[in-house]
């Protein structure tokens, strides 16, 4: 794994400023170095700790070809998000998080079904019967959908891994993954794992991977979002299929033909 973060990288680009006294949270305070003209000044330091750590996370999640979902509804980041989650095929919400896309996951499925049958049935034409007005109205429909839903249109099931970008501004979707960890818990099946870059104004305690850092600056974002999205990629170009059943009984019967057979003699007859 090659992604890391740099601490004098952070400082240039000022990381380190918190929010003021009054808005840092008694448990945003364990990654606090000092306050300085009233403002909280950041441990970057701890930052780089924690970002790294997140890091290795994601790499191991790519490496096993797990779900990733970003949400970045910030507006400052939106753009940055949705040009590297499109290009390299990662799930993505940037426009706004929708209400129960986690506990009413089914339903929402729904919609991206119904976005996905409508491209489908304008790329084959399907449509062209359509009256023109009637047309017209299903396609504004779809549209306001697909603003929505753009970047989760093969999202089939739920993903394993949430990246929130502000965990303070993504507190909808904080609250559902709690949810859906606590009954994955009770279901002892396996839980999804959250990361989230937050400031001093947000808990660390909410979050499983928590990245404490200036979260209002956007080439802070840029520089802390890249790397935690390199490193999933990284590990997902060393994911190795798992072979089918098909598959691994070809290779069984081809050991055994391998060990039941005679090796080819390579001595000269005269």
């Amino acid at each position: 794994m090659k992604t890391t973060i740099e601490v004098e990288k952070l400082f240039e680009l000022g990381g380190h400023f918190g929010h003021k006294r009054g808005r840092t949270t008694p448990k945003a305070k364990t990654y606090v170095y000092k306050i300085q003209n009233d403002v909280a000044i950041i441990d970057l330091f701890q930052t780089k700790t924690l970002a790294d750590t997140a890091v290795k996370a994601l790499f191991d999640a790519g490496k096993q070809n797990k779900e990733l979902l970003v949400v970045a509804t910030k507006k400052n980041i939106q753009n940055f998000v949705k040009d590297i989650a499109a290009k390299e095929k990662i799930h993505y919400i940037t426009e706004k998080w929708v209400g129960g896309f986690f506990t009413n996951f089914e339903e929402i499925k729904k919609n991206v079904d119904r976005i996905n049958t409508f491209k489908a049935d304008m790329a084959s034409g399907n449509l062209n019967s359509m009256i023109k007005h009637e047309r017209n109205k299903l396609e504004k429909e779809i549209n306001k959908l697909l603003r929505v839903y753009e970047g989760v249109l093969t999202l089939t099931r739920m993903p394993d891994v949430v990246l929130m970008v502000d965990v303070r501004k993504e507190k909808n979707a904080l609250n559902e993954s709690r949810k859906i960890q606590e009954a994955q818990t009770l279901q002892e099946k396996k839980a999804l794992f959250t990361i989230g870059v937050l400031d001093t104004n947000a808990n660390p305690q909410e979050v499983d991977y928590p990245i404490m850092v200036n979260d209002d600056t956007p080439p802070v974002l840029e520089y802390v979002v890249g790397a935690l999205l390199q490193g999933f990629l990284e590990g997902r170009k060393q994911y190795i299929p798992e072979l089918t059943q098909q598959e691994k009984e070809a290779k069984k019967l081809e050991a055994k033909a391998k060990k039941n057979g005679k090796p080819r003699s390579t001595q000269k007859t005269t």
